[in-house]
């Protein structure tokens, strides 16, 4: 059963990321600038986010991919046995069990993490930009900080490809 309940913390962690970026990146400056002058220091950390947009982005495009891949695979490597057993109790799927095993669990892995960790967050997220954008500010300013060396090798990355395709 923690099982379950690891998988379901780490889509919710995934929603988390994708509310963050959706609310920053939407969040009106305007009204973010206007709360800083007032003196909240989350909404002049999230101005700032907004303002450096491939970098903010970069890393958390990187967070949801890491634990989109890491729900997926502990997921299918925890879970996929119980259902295979499942599916050789019936003779026509027994050969194809294992398979079977796993399409269902990160079928079903998909499927919630569409709704909790992508399609509920974004629509919260474009609903309250600012309120969100400056509660999350503080948190995405550190995780941030902390992914700076594979968002380094990712802009990097991503110049030396586009140089190799001409662009």
């Amino acid at each position: 059963m923690y099982i379950i309940f690891i998988i379901v913390l780490l889509i919710i962690l995934n929603g988390f990321f994708v509310l963050s970026e959706f609310a920053i990146i939407t969040a009106r400056k305007f009204r973010l600038s206007k709360k800083a002058n007032e003196g909240n220091r989350s909404a002049k950390i999230a101005l700032k986010l907004a303002n450096q947009p491939q970098r903010t982005l970069s890393a958390i495009q990187f967070f949801i991919t890491l634990i989109g891949f890491i729900a997926a695979a502990y997921g299918g490597v925890e879970l996929s046995a119980p259902i295979a057993d499942f599916y050789r109790s019936f003779s026509i799927t027994a050969k194809y069990a294992d398979n079977l095993g796993l399409l269902t669990i990160v079928s079903v892995i998909t499927y919630i993490s569409l709704v909790l960790g992508e399609l509920v967050p974004k629509t919260i997220a474009l609903q309250i930009p600012e309120k969100v954008s400056v509660v999350v500010a503080p948190a995405m300013l550190v995780l941030s900080w902390l992914a700076t060396p594979v968002v380094g090798l990712l802009q990097i990355s991503t110049k030396l490809f586009l140089k190799l395709l001409f662009i």
